[in-house]
């Protein structure tokens, strides 16, 4: 995540809220698809903690409204980045899931978004 973060920035950007948000947006993206992956694959096991699944839809609603508050505030001045292919960093034996489910995830967030 913190690749993504640093891939999704502008390098030379010296607008310190322009770079944050550039940065929160993947993040905020990576915390709802975790929630709703979460909800999808793992219901049963989120309904055993108190509280967890009521958590998840805070986080799925509470941060797709914060990147679009983040895109309305760069659009504007011409730093909103998309459509940015990332490459992640593998790892042995990971590195073929976590390829895979950012690149599901990341479609379908993006869809999303350009939705909105």
């Amino acid at each position: 995540m913190n690749y993504e973060m640093y891939s999704e920035s502008t390098p030379d950007e010296t607008d310190k809220v322009v770079l944050f948000m550039q940065q929160m947006i993947p993040h905020h993206a990576n915390a709802v698809n975790m929630a709703k992956f979460l909800l999808k694959q793992g219901n049963a096991e989120a309904q055993e903690v108190d509280d967890l699944k009521d958590i998840l839809y805070d986080i799925i609603n509470t941060q797709n409204y914060q990147i679009h508050q983040f895109r309305n505030y760069l659009n504007p001045k011409e730093k909103l980045l998309h459509d940015t292919t990332v490459v992640l960093p593998t790892s042995a034996g990971v590195g073929f899931f976590v390829n895979t489910f950012v690149t599901i995830f990341s479609g379908a967030a993006m869809a999303l978004a350009m939705m909105m």
